[in-house]
């Protein structure tokens, strides 16, 4: 989850939402949730990291897949609560991008998918502001495959593809 000066906090859920394939949402310091973006399949499915946020609070994050040919995607949410896909993975780039994405200070992001790739082990890779990705590595099994976030959610989800 991520956090607003007002002491908002924003995440996402991998299921749920209108169309049952994952949301956005924020909780206010009162408690209350309001639902910001409802995944449909054609912007993704399935968020299933933390979501970064940058100076203008626009929302930034991943989904495991999305229509095909797309295997995830990385979506921005702006204050508005318009959702833009600013990549579609396809495989050679990449595939299931679990992991949640760190930004700098020039508002690239950085992010790793657990498949795909030239060797089919995963990817680092950068997403510039002009949402030109590239990808940094393609992981070949030796120097390490399939790189995770964080535990048990992550490698249920993973088992759950059958990758």
């Amino acid at each position: 989850m991520v956090r607003d000066k007002a002491g908002n906090v924003y995440g996402t859920t991998q299921i749920g939402g209108m169309g049952g394939d994952g949301e956005v949402f924020k909780v206010d310091t009162a408690g209350t949730e309001t639902v910001l973006h409802s995944f449909t399949g054609p912007d993704g499915i399935e968020p299933s990291a933390s979501l970064v946020r940058d100076k203008e609070g626009n929302l930034y994050g991943t989904t495991a897949a999305g229509n095909f040919p797309s295997v995830g995607t990385v979506f921005k949410l702006d204050t508005t609560g318009t959702e833009t896909v600013l990549h579609s993975f396809t495989g050679p780039d990449g595939s299931l991008p679990l992991a949640p994405l760190v930004r700098d200070k020039a508002g690239n992001l950085y992010g790793t998918t657990w498949g795909g790739g030239a060797f089919g082990q995963g990817t680092v890779f950068k997403l510039d502001t002009a949402g030109t990705e590239t990808v940094l590595h393609s992981f070949t099994g030796p120097d390490g495959a399939n790189p995770l976030a964080y535990g048990p959610d992550t490698t249920v989800r993973v088992t759950a593809v059958g990758v």
